[in-house]
């Protein structure tokens, strides 16, 4: 079969409505980080179902993600459509029952929709219907679900190290439906600083007191106007850029704050960093620690602790695991055209090419293992919010339709 036939045929196998269940279906499974077990055994069994070829991988004891092949002759290139599973749990504020979806106004309505489910849901039905176009294909089609990704890509990492490395990859982040190839890096860090506890009645005594939230206020000075090891970057001239997203002080590491008669003892905060390409796990590290051992030169009385990814993965904090490494693959990359191609074929029109955003995902670290990867899924509402998150329906039916015709072809190339 004509590689052009084959793309007509599974395009129009691409059913609407199935599409839209499916991604309902997923949204009623809740599937926060650390939880995606669930999902992923829907999934596995919604790929066995469709004629799709099923592997369960345990990444953490009794976590576990799903890949599906729908396997070629070997005589061509490998595309893979990658998505994460995970979902942050839904703000205190959320306006909706999270794991219940509903339609308005042409738009679908559920906590993780967004960020992924959608573009999620959109590989999987585009998946089924080049099953149902039942032709041989020369490369292989690979679906990975994934956990993690919001602890800095747990998952796609486990896939990596165990030799998992399509040819190309499309990641169906929400991308307004828009070939986007530039992503920064990303960091967590917790910093700690170290005091002694000591009761407001002898406070004045000598000598003087150390207060771990007095010392951290300097820290988070200083980390806020410290100037980080790059390459400055025409991409993301703002970047670095960091922000404190957290901090908890008082009595031990268990952080006690029943007792504001004494001074504290231990104080945390949490800081992530987005920069260009240049920046790595270790110039950031290298950077704190210089920073800080700048304020120590005067400040004896501090002392100061830095944990990078993995330590970050503690209680009571729990942010990322990984160092996120940003994307940038070049337009010419045999997937970009490919992709650009194939949207214009489902919907007439040319596509944004090489655009990039703020936030992270999968991508980055796809391509620095060698496969072209990129981002490309579904629109969200344009007042999408975090207390009521959107997307539109029939940017979710376009999306699997393009994936489609770009797996045909890509799979069905020499």
């Amino acid at each position: 079969m004509a590689v052009d036939e084959l793309k007509s045929r599974v395009v129009q196998s691409v059913d609407a409505t199935e599409v839209v269940e499916l991604v309902k279906s997923l949204i009623r499974i809740p599937s926060l980080q650390d939880e995606e077990t669930k999902v992923a055994c829907f999934i596995a069994q919604f790929m066995e179902t469709n004629g799709i070829e099923v592997e369960m991988h345990e990444v953490e004891p009794g976590r576990f993600q799903p890949v599906g092949w729908i396997r070629g002759t070997g005589e061509g290139p490998s595309l893979a459509f990658c998505g994460h599973m995970d979902t942050q749990p839904p703000p205190m504020d959320y306006a909706d029952e999270p794991f219940v979806p509903y339609e308005k106004n042409g738009c679908l309505y559920g906590l993780g929709v967004g960020n992924m489910k959608a573009g999620l849901g959109a590989s999987l039905a585009a998946a089924v219907a080049l099953r149902r176009a039942r032709a041989a294909l020369k490369g292989n089609l690979v679906l990975m679900p994934v956990v993690g990704e919001h602890q800095g890509g747990v998952g796609t990492d486990f896939n990596i190290r165990n030799a998992l490395i399509p040819d190309m990859t499309i990641v169906n982040e929400s991308t307004n439906l828009g070939i986007l190839t530039k992503s920064p890096s990303s960091i967590s860090v917790l910093i700690s600083t170290f005091g002694e506890t000591r009761h407001i009645s002898r406070l004045f005594l000598p000598p003087e007191p150390v207060n771990a939230i007095n010392k951290m206020c300097k820290v988070i000075d200083a980390v806020q106007r410290m100037k980080f090891t790059h390459e400055p970057s025409r991409d993301f001239p703002e970047l670095p850029v960091v922000n404190i997203g957290a901090i908890m002080g008082g009595k031990g590491r268990e952080y006690n704050i029943h007792r504001d008669t004494t001074t504290a003892s231990y104080c945390t905060i949490s800081i992530n960093i987005r920069g260009p390409h240049s920046m790595t796990a270790e110039s950031v590290k290298n950077d704190l620690e210089r920073e800080l051992e700048r304020l120590r030169k005067n400040d004896q009385a501090l002392q100061y602790e830095i944990e990078m990814p993995p330590e970050t993965y503690r209680e009571p904090w729990r942010v990322k695991k990984l160092f996120m490494p940003g994307n940038n693959l070049p337009l010419n990359s045999t997937i970009v055209e490919a992709l650009q191609k194939n949207h214009k074929l489902v919907t007439g029109s040319e596509p944004q090419v090489g655009t990039k955003k703020y936030s992270t995902d999968d991508a980055g670290r796809l391509t620095l293992a060698g496969s072209q990867a990129l981002s490309y899924g579904p629109g969200t509402k344009s007042e999408s919010r975090p207390t009521r998150e959107g997307v539109v329906i029939d940017t979710i039916v376009t999306c699997a339709k393009v994936l489609a015709a770009t797996a045909a072809e890509i799979c069905g190339m020499n």
